[in-house]
């Protein structure tokens, strides 16, 4: 998909990482515009090829059914999940950049 040095363009159900290798996950959303999302490089490169169709532990919590349409209420759903996979990762990484940001400012650089 389509991305510069800040944002990107990716797919919501990722495409490539599927069993077979490079199977496609969902074939029937390469092109779909639902499927699309706009990201931040950071977002998207925690969010990476995690497929937000299923829980953390893999259990076949799914909204989507494959050869469905997407619906906006599917969509909404799964932009929530993936929201609440990267929160853990994006406070860590907010943490980290408060602490350097104090530190540069304490010995004034």
């Amino acid at each position: 998909m389509w991305s510069n040095d800040i944002w990107h363009l990716d797919h919501l159900l990722p495409q490539d990482g599927g069993k077979p290798v490079n199977e496609k996950r969902y074939p029937e959303l390469v092109n779909d515009p639902m499927n699309h999302v706009l990201a931040c490089k950071p977002c998207n490169c925690i969010k990476s090829g995690w497929d937000p169709n299923y829980t953390e532990t893999g259990a076949t919590r799914r909204i989507y059914e494959r050869g469905d349409k997407l619906t906006v209420e599917v969509r909404s759903k799964l932009i929530e999940r993936v929201r609440m996979h990267i929160q853990p990762e994006i406070a860590v990484k907010r943490a980290t950049l408060q602490r350097v940001a104090e530190l540069l400012k304490k010995y004034h650089v």
